[in-house]
């Protein structure tokens, strides 16, 4: 059986977008809490307050991104500072804790994702090995290919594993949001607004 047991939210330590953006390094994580029907039901099935999951890099020396995958959107890398001043006080930034992360590893995994298709059939899958782990649905392979179909969480779940990064569960496709925050393997910088 899958542990359902998430790291609580830190509380929130809030700081200006601006104010920290240069202390990003490649491979950060931003968590996001939720407000939509969707974030509700991740919320209810997994037990966190975090609902998404995405990674922070650089793009050229002075672009800061966001990848993720998204229902509706796919894999894709985005503008982080749009996305922050649309959802401020959403998202808290994580750090891995591993000294041997590679993050720019781990960022060009991402980077390689942007296109992959969203892991829908992943999700009923994560919810039934959670909810109903009688049934013994088996989870769904690993893979290191960046382009296979996965959901928000097990995209960063295997981007760090790219990046020789804390490996929170098994299997990738039974990582959720908040598994993301366990404070012995990743560290709680700030919430951005």
């Amino acid at each position: 059986m899958i542990s359902t047991t998430p790291s609580p939210a830190p509380r929130p330590r809030a700081v200006a977008y601006d104010a920290v953006r240069g202390a990003i390094r490649n491979g950060d994580l931003a968590l996001s809490r939720g407000c939509t029907l969707e974030g509700s039901l991740i919320t209810e099935v997994t037990g966190s307050a975090y609902t998404h999951a995405t990674m922070l890099g650089w793009a050229c020396p002075h672009t800061l991104m966001i990848g993720e995958t998204r229902q509706h959107a796919d894999g894709r890398l985005i503008d982080c500072r749009s996305e922050i001043l649309r959802w401020p006080g959403y998202y808290d930034v994580y750090r891995v804790r591993t000294p041997r992360f590679d993050g720019d590893a781990a960022w060009t995994f991402m980077c390689h994702a942007a296109g992959s298709r969203y892991g829908w059939r992943h999700i009923g899958r994560i919810w039934a090995r959670r909810r109903l782990p009688w049934l013994g649905v088996p989870p769904a392979d690993n893979s290191d290919l960046p382009g296979a179909d996965r959901f928000c969480s097990e995209l960063v779940h295997a981007a760090l594993r790219a990046g020789r990064g804390p490996q929170v569960k098994e299997h990738d496709c039974d990582v959720a949001p908040g598994d993301l925050c366990d404070p012995r393997q990743f560290r709680y910088l700030f919430t951005w607004y």
